[in-house]
């Protein structure tokens, strides 16, 4: 889910492409990344598979923190868009995501400054 996340935030910042068509190259390339990684992974079994996976996912979070050229680290990419265009069925959510727009809005307006 990182490499989806970090992928559509960066092309949407960094190279302004579309929100929608940086989420479906995100998809795309985390399949791609899924498949390289996944293939030889899926020929072990039992507990060896168990802690590729946790391994894998530990690399995950140690690059995406560390790596603050590319991933902003702690701090996230800061200025990727968000949409305000609700979901049909709103399960609830829709003060979070409003809440999450505007802590992003004030975050912009503070590293303007």
């Amino acid at each position: 889910m990182a490499i989806g996340a970090y992928t559509s935030g960066i092309l949407t910042v960094r190279y302004d492409w579309s929100p929608l068509s940086a989420l479906i190259a995100a998809a795309a390339g985390t399949g791609l990344v899924a498949f390289i990684i996944g293939a030889p992974i899926l020929r072990v079994r039992g507990h060896c598979l168990a802690m590729i996976t946790l391994a894998f996912s530990q690399i995950v979070i140690l690059v995406s923190t560390r790596w603050t050229e590319v991933t902003g680290g702690l701090t996230g990419i800061p200025g990727v868009p968000c949409s305000r265009r609700e979901l049909t069925k709103d399960h609830g959510h829709r003060r979070q995501r409003h809440a999450a727009c505007e802590l992003d809005r004030s975050d912009k307006r503070r590293h303007s400054q």
